[in-house]
């Protein structure tokens, strides 16, 4: 489908192949750099919805913008709350992950800024039904929560779990309310 599409649409994939390459291999990783975040917001949020929208339409518009936030949102919320669970030890390893670099209070602030900003992007998209995806919230608050009063090591494992899980259904009832 994308090769139908444009030719730019798989210079896209190549990019993001290289992306994920550069993430942790070669010599200089840009995902020890503290860039990992902002690789997986691009790829696995703008790149991945727009990408998947153009593809389909042959058209970008601000609304396809505006959903491809949330879904990048909530990826990097994953490789936030998972680096803050590694936050100690890649700092004495060397590895300047945003976490790192934001230090512990700082990273536990930005995933729940992340978590609250796929909500205010939903909103953007200008679409009523896109309130459902607020039966999410109660979920969204539970894991902010835990992570904020200080949730260290293995209590941060089930809480990336439902990170993970907040993300599906967040997703689905995206999804769903822009398909309305």
């Amino acid at each position: 489908m994308a090769a139908l599409s444009s030719w730019w649409v798989i210079l896209l994939g190549v990019t993001a192949i290289a992306a994920a390459w550069g993430y942790t291999g070669g010599s200089n990783p840009y995902g020890y750099k503290g860039l990992g975040e902002m690789s997986v917001f691009i790829f696995f949020g703008v790149v991945a919805t727009m990408g998947s929208y153009y593809v389909q339409t042959l058209e970008i518009n601000w609304v396809s913008f505006a959903a491809s936030v949330p879904m990048g949102s909530l990826s990097c919320a994953l490789l936030a709350i998972n680096n803050i669970r590694d936050r100690a030890q890649d700092e004495l390893a060397g590895k300047r992950t945003l976490a790192v670099r934001l230090g512990d209070r700082g990273s536990r602030v930005f995933f729940v800024l992340l978590l609250v900003s796929a909500y205010i992007f939903a909103a953007l998209t200008g679409h009523i039904w896109v309130l459902l995806t607020l039966v999410t919230g109660p979920m969204t608050y539970f894991i902010s929560k835990k992570v904020l009063q200080g949730a260290t090591g293995s209590q941060l494992i089930p809480l990336l779990g439902s990170t993970g899980k907040l993300q599906l259904l967040f997703a689905i009832t995206f999804a769903g309310s822009l398909a309305l």
